[in-house]
Order: C-alpha cells, then structure tokens, then sequence
C-alpha cells in the first residue's frame, strides 16, 4: 500500500476571463488573450492559492494560460513550466462561434455533445478522445515527476476537464457550461500508480 507523500496534489486552474468568455464564444486553440477582468481574476487567484504551498507550477499553451500563469508565478514566487506542446481541444469550424448559435444551428448535435461529449467531433476539429491522447503523455511525466508534491496546472477549458477526466475525477459533465469557466480551481489528490494513462 502507498504511503500518502506518494500522492501528487494537483491544483487545476482555469485561467482568467478572456472576452470569448465572457461572450460564450468556443475559443479553442484561438490566441485570445486575458481582458481587463481576467487579469484581475489571475491576481485574486495567487492569494487564493497562497495558504496552498504549490512546488511546481505548469501553463498550457495560449495567451490566456500562460499570461494566468505569469501573474501567478510572480504572487507566489514560483516559475511558469509549459506543458510542453500541449495546446486546447481543436474545435475546428466551431472555433469563434457562440455556444448559442452553435445550439441553434444544430440542436441534436448540442444537445448530444452536452450529454455525451467523448462522442461527438467538431466539424473539422477533433475528439475529446484525440485530445486525452495527447495529453496522457505530458500528465504522466509531470506526475513522476512530482511525487510528494503541490502543483498546479493552469489550462483552458476543455482542456482542464480532459485533464481532471484522466486523473479520474468523475464523469465529463456539461463541458458547453465549463467552456464559459474562468478565474476558478480545484484541487485533486492524484495517486500516480492508480491513475491509468492511455498511451
């Protein structure tokens, strides 16, 4: 039986409002970066986690993650990793549009994807499925990496659910509602021997 300091505490960040955000519009793999909001929301967000103690601390790549991340590191006194290559779920032809036009332009599809979302591939883009493919790789490293330890991963959603579904948290829930997510986190207690990685 593994002890507890084998344990990785992962705290999964979202970064700050983006003006695709607060509009519900898919950004995707869109460079948008923080607005006014999100930069304040980025700041709050390094008191929040203060009391946290983060050892490490890692950024997707994007404007928004990364410009998150950079007023993090600096209220925390950390310094901003890249999650390598890793860059958000491509949305393809959805990319820039409203969640609402998307709903209305195909109701069955939305409506599909709300409950089923591992099945269903943007036009043009690509599956939540390709998308744990990629990411299972850059997950499993940053884990043995940091046994023992607090990191913190900031990522736009979807990415940030792909990544919270690989390390076994629940189900997919409704990603049209977490798409609008922003300034938010969660933390995770990650066992890396029980999480099983595709790949």
């Amino acid at each position: 039986m593994l002890t507890r300091h084998a344990q990785v505490r992962v705290v999964l960040i979202c970064p700050g409002a983006t003006d695709y955000a607060l509009q519900h519009r898919v950004q995707g793999t869109l460079e948008v970066p923080l607005n006014a909001q999100g930069e304040q929301e980025a700041e709050q967000m390094a008191g929040q986690l203060q009391p946290l103690g983060l050892q490490a601390l890692y950024a997707a790549a994007g404007p928004a993650a990364q410009q998150t991340a950079r007023k993090l590191a600096k209220g925390l006194g950390l310094r901003v990793r890249k999650l390598g290559k890793l860059t958000n779920l491509d949305w393809g032809l959805w990319q820039g549009m409203q969640i609402d036009e998307i709903r209305q332009m195909n109701p069955k599809v939305y409506r599909h994807f709300r409950r089923h979302p591992e099945q269903v591939c943007p036009p043009e883009g690509e599956t939540l499925g390709q998308l744990e493919q990629r990411a299972a790789g850059v997950i499993r490293r940053i884990l043995r990496r940091h046994r023992g330890e607090v990191i913190g991963i900031v990522a736009p959603e979807p990415l940030r659910s792909v990544i919270r579904h690989l390390l076994g948290d629940g189900d997919w829930g409704d990603l049209w509602r977490a798409n609008c997510a922003h300034g938010t986190w969660t933390e995770l207690e990650v066992d890396p021997e029980q999480v099983a990685l595709p790949g």
